[in-house]
């Protein structure tokens, strides 16, 4: 992994892969469900996500081995297989058992933009907010979403592209547990989902010249 913007300025001391889930056989702990609003399987080396439900985003989480204050990379490969109706899909992180505060990166459906949020679990209210019109080039295809945690900032990649650099303290950090969001009427699939934990070293002084001369 090569730590994107300003490489003079940090120094990657270790990195330890913590949760790499592949899906070949099961769900690797992931949830199963089949009701009238949800329903989620493996099949093909992929773990399915169907949003049936009218009104509900919906969220499938895991507790991650890793505090949210730590420095980390997440990782996951998403491909929309059914775009019935508009709205959003991607990764959440930062949130507890509660899920009342938590933070969103997703693409559209259409693949014309993403969006970052911090914001209340299916409600109006945001604390934070970046949208910005972004060619998935073709959304049909599986999309590479990145979200690193680095020295107090958050790094957000589409494809290996950066979108998107702002500070952590902008986002909820109430908990470890991350994991994917999927607006109502949309199919998603997942082929993976990793986490891998660092230790970076920072020079503060260079890298104050690299944001600010």
């Amino acid at each position: 992994m090569n730590i994107p913007l300003y490489p003079q300025a940090y120094q990657l001391e270790m990195q330890q892969v913590l949760l790499s889930n592949h899906f070949h056989r099961d769900a690797s702990g992931w949830k199963i469900v089949d009701n009238k609003n949800e329903k989620t399987f493996v099949r093909d080396n992929h773990y399915w996500l169907e949003n049936i439900s009218e009104q509900t985003r919906l969220t499938y989480e895991k507790l991650m081995p890793v505090d949210v204050a730590d420095d980390w990379f997440l990782e996951a490969e998403i491909e929309l297989m059914s775009d019935k109706a508009e709205g959003h899909y991607g990764l959440v992180w930062g949130f507890n058992e509660e899920k009342e505060m938590l933070n969103s990166f997703t693409v559209s459906a259409d693949g014309k933009s993403a969006l970052v949020m911090h914001h209340e679990n299916n409600s109006g209210c945001v604390l934070h907010h970046f949208q910005k019109n972004w060619d998935i080039e073709n959304n049909k295809h599986p999309v590479h979403l990145a979200i690193l945690k680095m020295c107090d900032y958050y790094y957000f990649l589409i494809n290996q592209n950066m979108f998107y650099v702002c500070e952590a303290s902008h986002f909820a950090a109430n908990g470890s547990y991350a994991g994917y969001c999927v607006d109502p009427g949309l199919l998603i699939r997942s082929r993976s989902f990793s986490l891998t934990k660092m230790i970076v070293k920072k020079d503060k002084e260079k890298l104050i010249e690299h944001l600010y001369f």
